[in-house]
């Protein structure tokens, strides 16, 4: 029986670690970005670690568009408990925050920001949306 609880406990605080927010799993957003199957605006995002929050990261999303006019959306990705949470605010238009989540497996949720990256392919965007917000490779940081 003390054995049994041992084992219970130990899957337990495991699932845990490989849960935190602090997970390496985020490290891998960080750096610059480019939405490359667009042939005419394409968007960039940097995502860069966030001095005042540790654990967390700023994100700086843009796209050039027609007659020089410019969309931008900033980020803040931050540890909240044993969650992170996504907010992010436009120019125009009040600021949105979310929980958000790691892997693919969060497309199937309702109402999470959505991260997926691997070493040169980076999506995210809100689950339930008919496409993600950015979807691109990397690229050196300007």
């Amino acid at each position: 029986m003390r054995r049994a609880r041992a084992l219970l406990l130990m899957l337990a605080l495991s699932a845990c670690a490989t849960s935190s927010p602090a997970s390496s799993q985020w490290a891998r957003i960080e750096g610059c970005w480019v939405e490359g199957w667009t042939d005419h605006w394409p968007a960039y995002i940097q995502w860069r670690r966030d001095p005042e929050h540790p654990g967390g990261y700023l994100g700086d999303w843009h796209r050039e568009a027609a007659q020089g006019d410019e969309d931008r959306v900033s980020f803040t990705l931050r540890p909240v408990g044993d969650q992170m949470h996504l907010c992010d605010s436009a120019p125009v238009g009040a600021e949105r925050c979310m929980t958000a989540v790691f892997g693919r497996a969060g497309w199937r949720m309702d109402g999470v920001a959505v991260f997926d990256a691997q070493d040169t392919y980076q999506e995210f965007g809100y689950a339930g949306a008919t496409m993600p917000f950015f979807s691109g490779g990397r690229r050196d940081c300007e």
